[in-house]
């Protein structure tokens, strides 16, 4: 066979004969790149890690968005309405006390009322009315309550029994203790203001 040389002038022909070695590819700062090595098993698992913690972090991230802000919100929300309705309530406390007050005013008022007309029936010697008034005066001292002063009904409760016991015997004393009885429901009347 013959052996035919290539061309000296053939470029093409020329760069076929030579074996030529594999030139290293070089980075952008033209310096020779080091071939990629495979991730070990430790490398990976640090990456799956890192993706996992990155996963974590989302998650904490949305339920913090879904679920907390909201809850958030809604307590303080709550604590505004909480403090509005103490002050509702202090103000109700107030006026409840008030009214306790005013209300043992009025029955206090009542009985001094019920006295002075039993004196009156008494000057007259009416019997029927003085009946009347001993029974309106047992009455509204039964019912009277004192927050305050809470053994006082039954001061004036036992006050006004021994009114009651002599009034038929002893109109003249009675109406001294009647008299009596009329300036303690005074000074109470005006304990309570």
């Amino acid at each position: 066979m013959e052996n035919k040389k290539p061309l000296a002038g053939n470029p093409i022909d020329q760069e076929k004969s030579k074996v030529q070695p594999q030139e290293k590819q070089k980075d952008k700062t033209g310096q020779t790149a080091k071939p990629k090595q495979k991730k070990t098993g430790m490398q990976k698992a640090f990456g799956n890690i890192g993706m996992l913690f990155l996963a974590f972090l989302f998650g904490a991230l949305v339920v913090t968005l879904v679920l907390y802000l909201p809850a958030a919100n809604d307590l303080r929300e709550t604590q505004t309405e909480l403090e509005r309705l103490s002050q509702i309530e202090s103000d109700f406390d107030e006026l409840n006390q008030a009214y306790q007050a005013t209300s043992a005013k009025a029955g206090l008022y009542e009985i001094l009322n019920n006295t002075s007309l039993l004196q009156i029936a008494l000057t007259n010697k009416q019997s029927d009315r003085i009946n009347q008034y001993l029974q309106y005066l047992e009455e509204d001292i039964g019912s009277l309550e004192l927050a305050a002063f809470p053994d006082i009904p039954e001061n004036l409760s036992s006050q006004f029994q021994k009114i009651n016991a002599i009034i038929k015997n002893k109109p003249q004393q009675a109406m001294d203790d009647l008299e009596s009885f009329q300036k303690d429901i005074l000074v109470l009347i005006d304990n309570l203001e």
